[in-house]
This record gives C-alpha cells, sequence and structure tokens, in this order.
C-alpha cells in the first residue's frame, strides 16, 4: 500500500527517527505519545471535527478570539520561508502578517474555503525535511499510537509536526473543519514562496493540518491492521469475517480520499506581501486587550458570524456532505 504521507514520496530516508527539539512547557514525557492525542481514528474524529456545530462561538468566545485571531501573526523570516514586503527587496527585515487582517479581508471580499490537497502544502516545520533547518538539537520521536503505521509515516510526520502535536492549549481547541488560510505560490517551484517548493504556503492553521496528518497516519496503520487481519484469514478468503474486514478497509479507504483534502482560503501572494508590516503584532496591537477588543464591533461580530456560517456550509458542501466512517471498536 502506498503511504499516506506525500512526505514519503520525496522524503525516503528511512532513517529519520530524530527530531528537532521542542521545548513545551505542557509536554509530559518525552517517552511517551501527548497525553492529548488520540490512539483511534474514532476518538480522533470525536474529539477534533466539529462539523455540524456553532461556528459562531468561535468570535463570540473573546478569550479564544482574542489569542487565535486578533493576537495571531505569521513572520516570514524564518530559514527558508522569506518573503519581503510589498515594494521591498529586504529579505533580512522582520516582516509579520496579522491574522486578523488575513481573514477579514477574506471577509470583507465574501471569500469561501476551497478544497486544497494536504500533500500541495507547505507549513511551518516542514522546512527541516528540506535542508533549511539550523536547529540540531534531536529527540526521539515517541511511540506509535497503532503498531502498523509506517516507521517511514510516523519519523516524517513528528519530525515536521512535532511543535504543532506537542502543543496542548492549541490543539485542545482545534477543529480540523475550520477553514485555514494559504497563499498560492506564484509559480511553483521555479518562483517560490515555501522551502517545499510546494503550491501554498500555510499562513495560519498548522496546527488544524498537523492534527490531520496525525489522522491519515491513524488511518493507514488501521488499514494495515486490517490487512493483517485479512491476511490472517487467508486460508479462509470467502468468510464471513474476511467480507467483514474488506468491508471496513473500503470504508477506511474512502476517508483517507475524504480527509486527505481540507478546506483553506487562498490568498495570492500579491495580497499576502501587500499586508506585511514590521510591527510586530506581540508588541503594538496584541499587547493591549482594550486595544483588541475595539476591533470587536457589534456589526462586525454579526458580520464574521455570518460569513463563518456560509464558509462552513461552503465546506460541507464541498465534499457533498459526507460522513466520516467509524469502524466499531472490537475490529480494531
Amino acid at each position: 500500500m502506498p503511504h499516506l504521507l506525500i512526505l514519503i514520496s520525496i522524503v525516503t530516508n528511512a532513517n529519520i527517527l530524530r527530531i528537532l527539539a521542542y521545548e513545551s512547557d505542557n509536554r509530559e514525557d518525552w517517552n511517551t505519545l501527548p497525553s492529548w492525542l488520540p490512539r483511534t481514528s474514532i476518538e480522533f474524529v470525536d474529539r477534533f471535527s466539529c462539523r455540524g456545530g456553532d461556528f459562531a462561538l468561535h468570535i463570540n468566545n473573546n478569550d479564544a478570539f482574542i489569542q487565535w485571531v486578533l493576537s495571531a501573526r505569521h513572520t516570514t523570516w524564518t530559514f527558508g520561508w522569506e518573503v519581503p514586503a510589498a515594494n521591498s527587496s529586504d529579505n533580512n527585515t522582520m516582516y509579520y502578517a496579522r491574522v486578523f487582517d488575513l481573514l477579514n479581508w477574506s471577509r470583507l471580499q465574501n471569500l469561501l474555503p476551497r478544497q486544497i490537497r494536504v500533500d500541495s502544502i507547505c507549513h511551518k516545520g516542514m522546512e527541516v525535511v528540506f535542508g533549511y533547518s539550523r536547529d540540531k538539537k534531536a529527540v526521539t520521536a515517541p511511540p506509535k499510537p497503532n503498531k502498523y503505521i509506517a516507521d517511514d509515516t510516523w519519523s516524517i510526520l513528528w519530525a515536521t509536526c512535532h511543535k504543532q502535536l506537542n502543543t496542548r492549549s492549541r490543539i485542545s481547541a482545534s477543529c480540523i473543519d475550520i477553514p485555514a488560510v494559504l497563499v498560492a505560490n506564484p509559480d511553483p517551484p521555479w518562483k517560490v514562496n515555501n522551502p517545499c517548493h510546494y503550491v501554498y504556503r500555510m499562513i495560519d492553521g498548522a496546527h488544524r493540518l498537523c492534527l490531520r496528518k496525525y489522522l491519515l497516519g491513524l488511518y493507514e496503520g488501521e488499514m494495515l491492521d486490517f490487512q493483517s487481519q485479512l491476511t490472517a484469514l487467508s486460508t479462509n478468503p470467502d468468510s464471513s469475517a474476511a467480507d467483514r474486514i474488506r468491508s471496513h478497509m473500503a470504508n477506511l479507504q474512502k476517508n483517507v480520499e475524504l480527509i486527505s483534502f481540507g478546506s483553506f482560503f487562498v490568498l495570492n501572494q500579491t495580497t499576502f506581501e501587500a499586508m506585511l508590516t514590521n510591527s510586530d503584532p506581540h508588541k503594538s496591537w496584541a499587547k493591549d486587550e482594550h486595544i483588541l477588543m475595539k476591533a470587536l464591533t457589534t456589526s462586525l461580530i454579526d458580520d464574521w458570524s455570518k460569513w463563518m456560517h456560509l464558509a462552513m456550509a461552503h465546506v460541507t458542501s464541498n465534499d457533498n456532505g459526507a460522513d466520516i466512517y467509524h469502524p466499531e471498536h472490537s475490529d480494531l
């Protein structure tokens, strides 16, 4: 079976079993998988999928909105991620993009999310497998949640997503169905805006994207688990048990096809560069909660909520309302 993560087809070194160190005040034990990460796909979907919920809450909950939208920023000077601001040729200046500006522009343009393949997106952390990391510290990846997940899949997932997956506060508040923000690469791979030379640069939503990749890894392990069960039944391949396993595998494959795409607001490079500023939001507008709250006018909250409802309805319509299949617990 081909590996589910596209990085496997690009980075085939099976010895990438060491990952960059990341200090997290939420990390419990570096020798175990973080307790907040589900061990099965069933548990994952129950915890991190919010389709059908009240998405207006994402702005009405002021604390979450301030922390993850109003205060959020994207930096452009990390090695491999350099982008000059519009009308500037200086790659060394520290430029920032405020996530609120990007999303608010999308709202004002009535932008709706697009379905994009996960394997066409480059997010912060992936630079390590493309030779752009200057950090040589390493720790061993934790044990796999499913022994059938391929070593390549697990080691590369952890090498590129360990910072996101190790941050409990961000993970616990994540829903993989909420659209994230991308900037389209003007002319991949020749004119690049990301170190992967991929079609899209991720601006906001890396935690959700890494969770989606983690779910794909869980599906890979569960598919291989079912395959091993089917192999054990090779002496009686026409039994009802074998038929049930084949049905589970077919449905899990549909899940893989569904989860391999996510919903994203897509901006062009020119728009993105025009929004860059050399003023750190954490030291200017995001340092004072009163300043932040002034942005949350009643009209903005109402319009933002309507826009997000439309966006989430569009997410559902893009996949024709397909539901994620849940195998029985006893079959895993």
